[in-house]
């Protein structure tokens, strides 16, 4: 979780580069865009034919237009646009200076050399939801070393705006290695896999938990490979696709792209507004997570693990999900380390609630017989009692494919291919507890004054732990000193099963499930007798699950924006070379 002072910090260097970003042009006065979504359907030949949904509150204006600048070699026809069932009539060529009346349910193409203008009439005021159905050859670019394409799909000019914006492009040569990218809107763009197992691409300006981003344009740049294509447009076939990505990448977030003066210039200006704040709060700040923590009776911070006090039962309420949060919050273990740490609480408590069963296997290897494990499922998910679990258990599933068992690198190879899907349910892990927290008693909102750079004053809504959330994290840090020392303790054989069991559950969350096992075999070696759980091979194979998914999910997200592979998108960027720029919206 982000500290407050880093959230302030955050929000004003944001609100800074907004601010020194080239405008982003507003809507239309009185004018209403919802949203467009955009569905392209590229053929064999390399032409293509693209529908566009408006969704559009107009109170002024005579007509709806958008323009495509710089289409050579890829002229646009067959313009069709309809709302509901009224197909509106095609004109041929546009005139724009002819009456609303005369305009009214109409549409046409207005070409200036290699721009095209693609109209239609309001008909009336109000909202309409109008689809603009179009044709362009030879849409896909031909380069050196495959084909692709790099268009600016809503341009900056526009008079108005979307609030939303989602795309889908579809073809049959598509194949897991197609690369994309995405400029000019906070969102994402992904590469996914239909059930008949062909390929498409999707972006919107929502980010994998929904959240509606900010829109300035829609650049989508991106290379076929493995594609090909009959036909195409061969403007660009002297340059090969990496040449197109890094001029795109100038200016964008990406991370490694070319020199973009303008951008540095800006990013310099924010860096002198910020740096006073940064700094201060840098060196103020403490650099444990722990030590930073603020409470709502005026303390802030706690003692170190030395000095906290042994924890023998199990935290945290026994609550799996409160005490991720927890050891999140604080700092208390690395990222991936809670996070496969969670995966294997999880399937432990399956193991021992009945719903998954590990089965052991030989299997021969290239030179000797290996160990194998498979997960069986044993309930349909309808059982469990949260969404989470019941979400989690589904991708589990998910990954064992048509057979229904999961064996060895399924859910690793699951994960690299949906490692969005993986991200959002461990955002949501934090996200759910983080809103029960205040009804729970264990959190409070408060305004608070401040003051921007030492003098401007301003009243903020700060959120505080209660003393009662601060036990929880002694005890948490407790427990893991307790696990840490076990041994060097002198305790008493502990004779109780489900404790032993909770003792590996929540050990697993800090990693900490080797000692456990340890403990366990010096203390009570016939613990597997009586319990579901087999201290050794059950947590070989969880851990090699849940480790595995979570190694892979990093790897593959780290790998994904900077190769091509989807992601978020980036705000800014795009390069020069695209086809389709220009404005639109109502005049």
């Amino acid at each position: 979780m982000i500290s407050t002072s880093k959230k302030i910090i955050t929000g004003i260097f944001l609100l800074l580069v907004c601010c020194l970003l080239p405008g982003i042009t507003g809507k239309a006065e009185g004018n209403t865009l919802y949203s467009i979504h955009m569905e392209i359907n590229i053929e064999e030949d390399g032409s293509a034919e693209i529908q566009e949904v408006w969704d559009i509150d107009v109170e002024e204006g005579t007509e709806i237009y958008k323009e495509m600048q710089g289409m050579e070699g890829s002229p646009i026809t067959d313009l069709k646009v309809q709302e509901g069932d009224e197909i509106f009539e095609s004109q041929g060529s546009w005139d724009t200076t002819v009456s609303f009346e005369e305009k009214a349910h109409k549409s046409g193409i207005l070409q200036r050399g290699d721009d095209y203008e693609l109209c239609f009439g309001v008909g009336s005021y109000g909202r309409h939801t109008f689809t603009m159905t179009y044709q362009i050859e030879n849409f896909v670019d031909q380069y050196e070393d495959m084909s692709g394409m790099n268009y600016r799909l809503l341009n900056e000019g526009m008079s108005v705006m979307p609030e939303d914006f989602s795309l889908r492009i579809n073809c049959i040569l598509f194949r897991e290695e197609t690369k994309v990218y995405a400029f000019g809107f906070e969102g994402e763009i992904q590469v996914k896999q239909n059930e008949d197992a062909s390929y498409y691409i999707e972006a919107s300006n929502k980010n994998s938990e929904g959240e509606q981003g900010r829109i300035q344009y829609v650049n989508v740049l991106a290379g076929f490979q493995g594609a090909e294509f009959s036909g195409g447009n061969e403007r660009h076939s002297d340059r090969n696709f990496q040449d197109m990505v890094d001029e795109a990448k100038e200016g964008s977030d990406y991370g490694d792209g070319g020199v973009n003066v303008g951008r540095i210039i800006r990013i310099l200006i924010c860096f002198i507004f910020t740096a006073v704040i940064f700094l201060r709060a840098y060196f103020k700040s403490p650099k444990n997570k722990l030590a930073a923590l603020e409470f709502s009776d005026g303390t802030k911070g706690l003692p170190k693990e030395s000095e906290v006090n042994y924890f023998r039962d199990i935290p945290a309420e026994k609550d799996l999900f409160l005490f991720y949060y927890i050891i999140r919050t604080g700092n208390v273990v690395s990222e991936k380390e809670a996070q496969s740490g969670l995966l294997t609480a999880l399937l432990l408590n399956w193991i021992r609630q009945k719903k998954v069963e590990f089965v052991k296997e030989e299997v021969q290897g290239f030179i000797k017989k290996k160990e194998s494990y498979e997960i069986h499922f044993l309930s349909d998910g309808s059982d469990f009692l949260t969404p989470m679990e019941r979400e989690l258990y589904d991708y589990f599933k998910k990954a064992a494919g048509s057979n229904g068992i999961l064996e060895n690198k399924e859910f690793e190879k699951w994960c690299r291919k949906n490692y969005t899907k993986m991200e959002a349910w461990f955002d949501n892990a934090i996200s759910t507890v983080e809103g029960t927290l205040e009804g729970r008693g264990y959190a409070l909102s408060r305004q608070e004054e401040d003051k921007f750079l030492g003098l401007f004053k301003y009243t903020r809504n700060k959120r505080l732990f209660t003393p009662a959330f601060k036990e929880l994290v002694l005890q948490s840090v407790g427990f893991k000193k307790f696990l840490k020392e076990f041994s060097s303790l002198g305790e008493k054989q502990v004779k109780e099963i489900v404790l032993w069991e909770d003792y590996l559950v929540f050990a697993s969350v800090l990693g900490m499930a080797d000692q456990v096992e340890k403990e366990i075999g010096r203390l009570y070696p016939e613990f597997n007798q009586y319990s579901e759980i087999d201290p050794y091979y059950t947590m070989m194979a969880t851990r090699s699950f849940a480790i595995g998914g979570v190694t892979r999910m990093h790897a593959a997200s780290e790998a994904a924006r900077s190769s091509g592979g989807g992601g978020s998108s980036s705000f800014g960027g795009g390069g020069g070379s695209f086809s389709g720029g220009g404005g639109g919206g109502v005049r």
